[in-house]
């Protein structure tokens, strides 16, 4: 209930991030340091609720980003660039958005 009334009060922004499970800032510590591990320790050192709950939806979205970038590493290893910078930024535009 706490966390429903800081989204209505936090003013939601237009985005598809939800929160984190909270399960998922307990979790195990990894031996590199690495983005997520530094928001886990914002959250268990926060004891603000909005800056917890920032924490949890900037997980959601580290998360979403490196599932994103495990997708594009298969594309683009499988690709060889031999293109100037320019047509090489138009191939990874389509690649994005679909139209390739």
């Amino acid at each position: 209930m706490i966390v429903a009334l800081l989204w209505y009060y936090m003013k939601k922004p237009d985005i598809n991030y939800d929160p984190c499970p909270e399960s998922l800032m307990l979790g195990e510590k990894y031996p590199r340091y690495v983005i997520c591990e530094v928001l886990r320790q914002i959250y268990h050192l926060s004891s603000d609720e909005g800056i917890r709950l920032r924490a949890r939806i900037a997980m959601t979205m580290a998360k979403r980003m490196n599932s994103k970038l495990k997708e594009y590493k298969v594309i683009f290893d499988n690709t060889e660039w031999t293109k100037s910078t320019d047509a090489a930024t138009r191939e990874i535009d389509d690649i994005t958005t679909g139209k390739l």
